[in-house]
């Protein structure tokens, strides 16, 4: 037994069209874990387009980009089977320390606001925790996407280029171009080394030739 909270979750119609099929956001309460995880999705594997999403996360690991947990399981609601679904790690300091990094500020995009770069504003998971905690490493990484933004820094200055290079290459493989969209991947500040790299989110592979 674990205590946290649930809701749904998910912008696409295939996320709660079908009740039986509904896609699910989970935050475990303090020191609570499941899976080694305190926050994570639980979706049908169909969201993501089955296997190739797995495939797209495996490849990451293989190129030392950090990687989330990506899991198939059996789900049962209230001792009913709902089939096969997928646990969809979320983003914090037990993914940045699985994937032996320094525990360090994860952002994304807030979407109300603008989707398409650079018409965009950076958001910050765990916000209260990285600006009551670490403010001047927060504000730091906040000025550098910023100047980036306002082309007023060099890419090689903020970003991890050679990480960058390796995920590219990855999406080219796999045909992962929506992992590449500013809502997609996620930016990790490493603080060691003072640049970015990528975390591959939602990749949602449509393979040219879906019968193979």
């Amino acid at each position: 037994k674990y205590s946290g909270d649930i809701r749904l979750k998910g912008d696409r119609k295939a996320h709660f069209f079908e009740k039986e099929h509904s896609s699910y956001k989970i935050k475990l309460d303090k020191e609570n874990y499941i899976f080694g995880l305190s926050k994570f999705s639980l979706q049908k594997p169909r969201i993501r387009n089955y296997i190739h999403e797995w495939i797209f996360h495996q490849m990451a690991k293989d190129f030392d980009i950090i990687k989330i947990k990506y899991e198939f399981l059996d789900l049962s609601i209230n001792g009913e089977n709902k089939g096969l679904y997928v646990l969809e790690e979320g983003f914090g300091k037990e993914l940045i320390e699985r994937n032996k990094r320094r525990n360090g500020p994860i952002f994304g995009i807030d979407e109300d606001i603008g989707v398409t770069y650079p018409n965009i504003l950076y958001d910050l998971y765990s916000k209260n925790y990285w600006i009551n905690n670490h403010p001047d490493l927060t504000e730091n990484a906040f000025i550098k996407l910023n100047n980036f933004k306002k082309k007023n820094i060099e890419i090689s200055k903020i970003f991890d280029l050679k990480k960058w290079a390796k995920y590219f290459a990855i999406i080219e493989l796999t045909n992962g171009w929506h992992g590449a969209i500013s809502k997609s991947v996620k930016l990790y500040y490493n603080p060691t080394s003072g640049k970015f790299e990528p975390i591959g989110f939602d990749a949602h592979i449509i393979p040219n030739n879906p019968n193979k």
